[in-house]
Formats: structure tokens, C-alpha cells, sequence
């Protein structure tokens, strides 16, 4: 619960433990910032099963998510572009970068299921 202990007037979603929950949280963002929130499927893109986690960095098809839970650690991974839901930002946090974020690299796996 990194947002509720750095934002605390920030309202999360009401079951914060449920991914997919975190598209309602703050405001869209279209373009991946540093620091954005970014909710993935899992499983299949209308299941209920997801995954979230703040951006890093991204290369030309991968995102690059620091997460929880990822490999059974806080670490850094690869998520395929295709299975992102959205991108979200705290409303009480100061106003979204704007702006391409460069391509980059990083010497962390690819991950499928988060689980």
C-alpha cells in the first residue's frame, strides 16, 4: 500500500486487492509515465484476475513494472504491452508528466502470471 502511505488523502479503490480495481483509481493517463500506475490482465483480458504495478521504463513491446508479488519479490519485470488495461495517476499527486517517455533497457525477465 504504497499510495495510501505516501498519499494519505488519496482515495484507492474499494478493494484495493483486487488489480483490475485499480482502473477506477484517480485520473487516466493515455501515454506510460514514470510512476504511472499500470493494471494488466491475467489469465484472459475479461477475466476477473489481474496484475499492478508502477512504471519504470518500457522498451519497443514491454512495459518495465516495479511490483509486488512478481517472481515472489518487490522486484522489477517485463509485461507485454499487449496486456495492459490502462494507466491511472493519484489525483492528490502533483499533475501527470507529459511528454514521450524514452525507450529503455533493462536486464529483467519477461513474466506471464504475476501470481
Amino acid at each position: 500500500m504504497v499510495i495510501a502511505a505516501t498519499l494519505p488523502w488519496e482515495v484507492l479503490p474499494v478493494n484495493p486487492l483486487g488489480a483490475r480495481n485499480w482502473l477506477k483509481f484517480g485520473s487516466e493517463v493515455k501515454e506510460p509515465q514514470i510512476g504511472a500506475v499500470a493494471v494488466f490482465w491475467r489469465g484472459t483480458k475479461s477475466g476477473w484476475s489481474g496484475h499492478v504495478g508502477f512504471v519504470v521504463g518500457h522498451d519497443k513491446t514491454h512495459l518495465h513494472i516495479l511490483g509486488g508479488n512478481q517472481s515472489d519479490s518487490v522486484s522489477v519485470a517485463r509485461i507485454a504491452k499487449g496486456r495492459l488495461l490502462g494507466y491511472r495517476w493519484p489525483k492528490t499527486a502533483p499533475d501527470v508528466p507529459t511528454g514521450k517517455l524514452a525507450l529503455s533497457t533493462i536486464n529483467a525477465s519477461v513474466t506471464t502470471n504475476e501470481a
